[in-house]
């Protein structure tokens, strides 16, 4: 594809993370409209814009996602958008909130209004009675069908349950969720197996701990407790729920990161048990990987207790997924291709390829090598547009450049 005039960025000889196959190359990114216009692997290229960086001895990587935040639930928290943006998060899934105030900031950010990432939304969380006051509460399974209806028509992306739904409600989330097209992600709900809950349709487990919940709190033959629970995970009953969550192409967030902020903030104890908890998870997120489930980088920031930093939390599940046992390209890929594939609506982000957006990120060193490279951020382009990565501005004004 030919980018000779017009374009608005040229990003000049840098080497290009190909986060589907492995592996880097040198090449030109011509940006033009807000996407990638041209990739251009010849010295020189023939791509003229308003504007260049010289890309010699940096990284180019694709836009991260951030699969697991709360942005309007306990009170709003617009300066995410820009701390989140900042630490190079270009995309992010809201986990459940105030769907009118999260929807004005995605419509907002899209139409160049205001600073921020790509935002898709789960709308309200639908969850048993009696458990939040911004949840959808049902209890049978035409409450369940009407509630999935009621989220489906508010213009959400995908359907979100929690651990209190009773089975037969569940039933109904799915059956409404499957007719408008929309995936259910979220939390197992209490007294249903993980198996059971993929077999009935339920596309994304939020969360490891929601995982080792579910097996301690199903009703059918209930691991003895957390270390029961672990090694039922990397046994056969554990390799059938892989299976399971593969053959739907579905997605697992373990959300390590929320253990390793519990155990910094932990006394001594607690945090020594909480560290051998995260090392014993780590042949549950190889082998899921390994079997086919896509994995998925989330922060569930800002956590309860507002302890969850924005933006910089998703870089700690990266080091913490390698950690675990991936290797640094299989943990990228967790924060870019995957979750762009898994959500379908999202497919012109996640790679850098002619003709996708232009939400990419340039590194100082190699993220393949090293992951914890993915830090070293010298600029954030989001829609074409680049901005520092320490932009603390509220609003556009003096941001983008």
């Amino acid at each position: 594809m030919s980018c000779s005039g017009g374009a608005d960025l040229l990003i000049r000889n840098v080497q290009v993370v190909d986060v589907t196959g492995g592996g880097t190359y040198r090449a030109s990114l011509c940006i033009a409209d807000g996407r990638i216009r041209s990739i251009e692997r010849a010295p020189g290229g023939g791509c003229r814009a308003e504007r260049v960086i010289e890309g010699e001895g940096r990284y180019a990587i694709p836009g991260l996602w951030d699969m697991h935040v709360h942005l309007a639930e306990d009170g709003t928290h617009a300066e995410a958008l820009d701390a989140l943006l900042a630490h190079g998060i270009t995309s992010a899934r809201d986990m459940g909130g105030r769907f009118e105030v999260l929807d004005s900031w995605r419509r907002d950010i899209r139409e160049g209004h205001r600073i921020g990432p790509d935002l898709l939304l789960v709308g309200p969380t639908i969850n048993g009675p009696g458990d939040d006051s911004y949840h959808l509460e049902a209890a049978t399974f035409e409450e369940g069908l009407a509630a999935a209806d009621s989220v489906a028509n508010l213009g959400a992306d995908q359907v979100k349950v929690h651990r209190l739904l009773p089975r037969d409600a569940f039933r109904g989330v799915i059956a409404g969720a499957e007719r408008h097209g929309l995936r259910v992600v979220g939390h197992i709900p209490r007294g249903t197996s993980s198996r059971q809950a993929c077999e009935l349709g339920m596309d994304e487990f939020a969360h490891l701990s929601a995982v080792l919940e579910a097996a301690v709190m199903r009703e059918e033959e209930a691991a003895a407790g957390l270390a029961s629970a672990v090694a039922e995970l990397t046994g056969e009953n554990g390799q059938a729920v892989y299976d399971c969550m593969a053959a739907r192409q579905g997605a697992l967030t373990p959300n390590l990161v929320a253990y390793a902020h519990i155990a910094r903030t932990a006394d001594s104890v607690a945090a020594a048990l909480t560290w051998r908890l995260i090392g014993a998870l780590g042949p549950v997120v190889r082998r899921s990987a390994a079997s086919g489930v896509m994995l998925m980088v989330g922060s569930d920031a800002p956590g309860e207790n507002l302890e969850i930093p924005w933006g910089v939390s998703v870089h700690e599940e990266l080091e913490l997924l390698v950690r675990a046992g991936l290797s640094p390209g299989e943990a990228l890929a967790a924060a870019t291709v995957a979750p762009a594939r898994f959500t379908g609506t999202f497919a012109d982000v996640g790679s850098i390829d002619e003709g996708k957006r232009a939400d990419l990120l340039l590194l100082r060193s190699n993220p393949l090598v090293d992951i914890s490279a993915t830090r070293e951020i010298e600029w954030v382009i989001a829609r074409g547009r680049r901005y520092p990565p320490a932009m603390t501005a509220s609003g556009l004004r003096g941001g983008a450049r």
